[in-house]
């Protein structure tokens, strides 16, 4: 599932309120998506054994046959995608989402309308009392929205959370250090990266 169009049409337009975007953005360009009605989506209750990423953890009690689940419409630096790492913000990404969610916090697992990925992780909003978890991370400058179809629901909320948090200059947003690519952009670049090698390769061997 990597409808990666829909999420930089989003991206853009939740930096749209800005008049000098951050230069590492695209400027605003297209319409928003036409969103969903914010609706609850199925919900469960089940506790937190641990958090792998920024945007990733375990659950104890299975959801739908699953424990793991990939925080929905966030993206957080990756630590470690294909060997490579964004360095400090990917940590800080992961160390704040454990201390948010410490092993054993009960959560809601609010699931998107399409509620598993093509790796049978569960798409899901993560909601510790009445703090969306989700959100929280990208306030606090620790992640971007990263919207898929057809998961447009919580747009609005998570546009507002990404304009305080560029505003504030908070985690990824401080211009003294701020993140030098988005996600995207990281596991982009390192996708293209290795097959550009993998090619170099195979036509050394064929000469």
């Amino acid at each position: 599932m990597k409808r990666w169009w829909l999420f930089l049409c989003a991206l853009v337009l939740m930096i749209g309120w800005s008049e000098q975007p951050p230069e590492n953005l695209p400027a605003p360009e297209p319409k928003p998506p036409e969103e969903q009605p914010d609706r609850p989506g199925k919900t469960c209750d089940s506790r937190v054994d641990r958090v792998v990423y920024g945007d990733t953890l375990h659950l104890k009690e299975p959801v739908l046959g699953s424990t793991k689940a990939r925080m929905l419409s966030i993206d957080a630096p990756e630590t470690d995608y294909q060997g490579q790492s964004q360095g400090k913000h990917g940590e800080e990404a992961t160390a704040y989402l454990k201390q948010l969610l410490p092993e054993g916090t009960g959560v809601k697992v609010v699931l998107g309308e399409e509620e598993k990925d093509d790796y049978g992780r569960l798409l899901a909003h993560i909601e510790k009392r009445k703090t969306d978890i989700n959100e929280e991370m990208i306030r606090q400058g620790k992640a971007v929205p990263y919207f898929i179809y057809p998961n447009f629901d919580r747009f609005e909320a998570y546009r507002e959370a990404l304009k305080e948090a560029v505003e504030e200059k908070r985690g990824i947003w401080n211009p003294e250090d701020p993140l030098k690519e988005i996600p995207f952009e990281f596991r982009l670049r390192v996708e293209i990266e290795t097959l550009t090698g993998l090619s170099e390769t195979l036509k050394r061997r064929s000469m």
